[in-house]
């Protein structure tokens, strides 16, 4: 065999390992697994997340909104149930006053004057007298009666209305009212005691 056949099958020799090895390798790496990145973790979003990302309101989930509206006030005629409450307080605040005709302070009152001195207080002007009060508000039956009703009286020969009162207590005939005695001042008696049942000319509601 001369040279020149030996360094050819020297070079088919190399040719043939250097394939080999090139092609193991890429066998090689194509069978090893590949690197794959995890998965984001999500963390569930917070009730304000879902609140601020949502065009959804309390209302579209069924979810009732709370509301800073209060309820209106109670109404007693044409005046608050809160200003009917206070007036009372007040006028049974001047028990144990004395009468004295055409008073207007705790030195003294007629029976329209505290009904006067009080409903001013809670900024409601009465006449100092009482027929002309009965004429105001509306009617209300002696069944009816409730607290916060102004009670009207004949007390004289006279066919008019010379007392008034308040009601601060019960109902109906049993209703107690405020009001200032010619003999024993302010103090409260009942519509259908026996002085003041055949007295009784009616009731109102301001």
């Amino acid at each position: 065999m001369n040279n020149r056949t030996k360094i050819f099958l020297l070079g088919v020799v190399v040719l043939w390992g250097w394939m080999s090895c090139n092609s193991r390798k890429q066998q090689a790496q194509s069978e090893s697994p590949r690197y794959v990145a995890p998965a984001p973790v999500r963390t569930p979003p917070s009730e304000s997340d879902r609140w601020s990302n949502s065009s959804n309101t309390p209302e579209d989930t069924g979810i009732p909104a709370s509301s800073d509206e209060s309820a209106p006030e109670k109404m007693f005629g044409s005046l608050k149930w809160s200003q009917v409450e206070e007036v009372m307080q007040i006028a049974q605040g001047y028990i144990g006053s004395p009468y004295k005709y055409g008073g207007t302070t705790r030195a003294g009152f007629d029976c329209s004057g505290l009904m006067y001195t009080s409903f001013k207080q809670i900024g409601v002007d009465l006449p100092h007298q009482s027929a002309e009060i009965a004429l105001m508000g509306t009617k209300v039956k002696k069944k009816d009666l409730e607290p916060g009703c102004l009670v009207f009286f004949k007390t004289t020969s006279a066919n008019k209305i010379t007392h008034v009162g308040l009601v601060v207590e019960g109902s109906g005939e049993s209703a107690r009212f405020v009001h200032s005695s010619t003999s024993k001042g302010v103090r409260i008696d009942q519509v259908d005691g026996y002085y003041w049942k055949d007295r009784f000319v009616k009731a109102v509601i301001l």
